[in-house]
Parts: C-alpha cells; structure tokens; sequence
C-alpha cells in the first residue's frame, strides 16, 4: 500500500478545506440573491452544487448563525448580519444619545437601547448594560418584537406594516396614530418575558430614514412614571438633535 507523502497530505487537506469554504460561501451568497426563505433543492439548483452537499453545508452554517432554519428554508442569519455591520458605526447618533442613555441606566440598571428596523430584522444602534449593538435574533412576524414597547413604536411608525396578529384593531389604530408623535410613550407590562417590563419612545432619523425608538427594560412589572417622562423627553431631545444630520449616516435603515 502506497503512501501518501506529507506535502501531498498537506496539500490535499488545503484543497479540502478551501473547497468547503468556496462551498459555503457559494450557498450563502446564492441564499442571499434569492431574497426570501429557500429549501434545498432551489438552494442546489441556484449555488450550483448537489443537494447533499448543500445540506451538509447548511447544516454548519445554521450552527454558525451564519443561516437559519424556518421550517424547511433556510434565511441569511445573524452572523452575516453582524460581519456586514462589522465598522458600521452611527457618530451622530452616538454623540447626540451618550449622555442620555447613560442617564437613564441610572434608573433601568437593565438595559438601555436605540434601536430600529433593518428590513424585517431588528437591529440596536446604541446600548448601554445588557445588550449588545448589532443585529438581533428578533424578526418581525415571529411574535416576540410585536409584544414589545421597542417594536410596537417602531411597526406603528412604519406605513408599510400591517397590523400585528394578536393585536386588537382599537390598539393598532391608537398606536398608528401616536406612532410618530414625539410625546409618545408605550409601555409593556412582562408580555415579552415573564419579569421584564420595557418602556419606549420614538426617535425621529434625519432626512427621511423613519424612526427609531428609545427603549429602557425594568426587572419587574412596575415601570416608574420618572422614567417614562425620562424616556420620552431623552426621545424628544435625540430627534432634535439628529434633525440637522446627513441622513446617509442611516442609509442602511432605508427599506
């Protein structure tokens, strides 16, 4: 039996492992073309590999985030979402939010947070304490961001969005109408998680780029109303400072 000399070995393992890389990067960028959720054999059929091989490459890159599994299609996941915001940075908003988001971690020990849609996905644009920016795993659709203070703000103030499911006609229509206002508060009462109460306000971006909110999460089900007047004059003061700012800071918040 013939055996295989070390530089040979080393450089079949090369080839092997460019391959697999080559491979998975030929599925998430014919996953990402399509645009929508897609099983394997459209996935196969548009990367331009086997079935099986899709399988097994999509099967590591769900592990990775780098894909999610809905059902039986797959999505681009929040790996690649995060490696596309990687240096992505909002120094206006940075500059004009700073000091009130630390002001009221203060008074919500929790977490403080803007954030906004980033197509159907939920993206933190600025936090402080237990929450990190960049992409969630947060979809609109999977009924978790539509219980949320942050979410409601953010679906009533977009006029694409339908009305939430579970969500009463009478609700959706006041929060329509109160959406974008600038005294504006919503507040949500342990309907996301069990313990945790948030309460939000809108953010108006500059030039046109809709709106993001001001979140602040409490342990508990008591939400102060010291820190809801915090939230929405923080809101407020954000809004007007970003009214003046080059709106393609935010261009990658555009539908």
């Amino acid at each position: 039996m013939n055996e295989v000399a070390p530089e040979e070995r080393r450089s079949k393992a090369r080839t092997s492992g460019r391959s697999v890389l080559e491979g998975a990067f030929t599925v998430l960028d014919a996953l990402a073309a399509l645009e929508r959720p897609a099983g394997l054999s459209e996935l196969a059929r548009a990367a331009g590999l086997p079935k099986s091989t899709v399988h097994r490459l999509m099967e590591q890159l769900v592990e990775l985030e780098a894909a999610q599994r809905v059902g039986e299609r797959y999505v681009v996941g929040a790996l690649v979402d995060r490696l596309s915001l990687a240096g992505r940075r909002y120094p206006a908003l940075q500059a004009a939010a700073s000091t009130h988001l630390r002001e009221l971690s203060a008074l919500a020990p929790s977490s403080v947070s803007i954030g906004a849609l980033r197509g159907d996905r939920l993206v933190v644009l600025e936090g402080v304490g237990a929450i990190a920016t960049g992409p969630t795993p947060i979809r609109i659709g999977e009924g978790t961001l539509e219980k949320t203070a942050m979410g409601r703000i953010l679906l009533a103030a977009d006029p694409d969005q339908d009305r939430p499911a579970g969500m009463g006609s009478r609700q959706w229509r006041h929060l329509r109408l109160a959406g974008r206002r600038p005294e504006t508060v919503v507040i949500e009462h342990e309907e996301a998680h069990p313990s945790v109460s948030c309460v939000a306000a809108p953010v108006q971006l500059p030039g046109g780029c809709g709106y993001a909110a001001l979140g602040a999460v409490v342990y508990g089900r008591r939400v102060r109303s010291s820190l809801s007047e915090r939230v929405q004059r923080a809101a407020a003061i954000i809004s007007r400072s970003l009214a003046s700012t080059d709106p393609r800071e935010f261009a990658d918040l555009l539908p």
